[in-house]
């Protein structure tokens, strides 16, 4: 990629950032912002060497001061394991628990990133909360159970004397936007 078309892409990243504020050649620092970008060129390849004259930005129209430009080759990571312990995973589960084994063996870095691990059905069981210390993440994945509703018999068949809580409730049902809605709340 070349400069310029960079600087086009930079520029829109930067305008499209939530709550830049105006720059002035010196501000106090409640007026400073920080955000992150990947500068890639044409080849998708991280372009290593940017510094602040590379770069333009514009807050509103007005040029905007870049004060420094710092490469970070790998940014901490902040990641939630979900594990889906409903009715319809009861087969599944123990292959699901090695993919999320070898993920945390081999995505996140020990010390640097973060990691924790939810079981959930129809509501986050916080098994591991965030932790850089990765070493037990496969013992905390290993205690994730098939969550069965009361009534269940197998196969997918629940018996049960009561209606469900909601209309539109099902008993051994995954809650998946629900879950993943209060794990963000709760973890980050």
């Amino acid at each position: 990629m070349s400069l310029s078309k960079f600087v086009i892409t930079f520029s829109l990243i930067a305008f499209a950032a939530i709550g830049l504020a105006q720059a002035q050649t010196t501000c106090s620092p409640d007026q400073r912002k920080e955000f992150f970008l990947t500068a890639v060129d044409k080849d998708d390849t991280v372009i290593e060497n940017l510094r602040a004259e590379h770069l333009s930005l514009k807050v509103g129209g007005s040029p905007a001061t870049i004060s420094d430009v710092v490469f970070q080759a790998k940014p901490a990571l902040d990641l939630a394991i979900l594990i889906d312990a409903s009715v319809s995973q009861e087969k599944l589960l123990p292959r699901i628990k090695t993919v999320a084994r070898a993920f945390v063996a081999t995505v996140p870095v020990e010390g640097q990133d973060r990691v924790a691990v939810v079981s959930f059905s129809d509501l986050p069981s916080y098994i591991q909360p965030l932790t850089s210390e990765l070493a037990g993440l496969g013992a905390a994945i290993d205690q994730v159970r098939f969550d069965a509703p009361v009534g269940y018999i197998g196969g997918g068949v629940v018996v049960s004397t009561r209606p469900p809580p909601h209309p539109d409730a099902r008993p051994g049902s995954t809650s998946l936007w629900d879950t993943i809605g209060s794990v963000t709340q709760t973890l980050f």
